[in-house]
């Protein structure tokens, strides 16, 4: 069964959807590279994941806190999860104009 489950994870990457904003303006958008970066978490490779964009496996964990964090008896949680959120919204922006910096005439 996981190696069924590995199989269509691999079938997938060759059937990615086109970033509408890359192909208009040939810069990354701050999701491009999501869809790989969710392929790469279903793998469990949580630091490739982050790398190829941080916004999938950091919206994963806002999740997981979301559901696990009343469980635990957290009082201060919805705060925690806004400032979660905010982090990584903040981590997501500055990732994407790093990325607009080194890509050629995107600025």
């Amino acid at each position: 069964m996981l190696q069924w489950w590995y199989n269509k994870l691999d079938a997938w990457q060759h059937h990615l959807l086109p970033c509408p904003f890359k192909w208009i303006t040939g810069c990354d958008c701050p999701a491009c590279g999501s869809q790989r970066s969710a392929i790469q978490l279903l793998h469990g490779e949580f630091l490739k994941s982050w790398q190829i964009n941080p916004l999938v496996p950091g919206f994963m964990l806002l999740v997981v806190f979301r559901v696990a964090a009343p469980m635990m008896g957290l009082t201060g949680w919805p705060r925690l999860f806004r400032l979660g959120s905010y982090l990584l919204a903040l981590v997501v922006v500055l990732i994407w104009i790093l990325k607009l910096f080194q890509t050629q005439g995107c600025i």
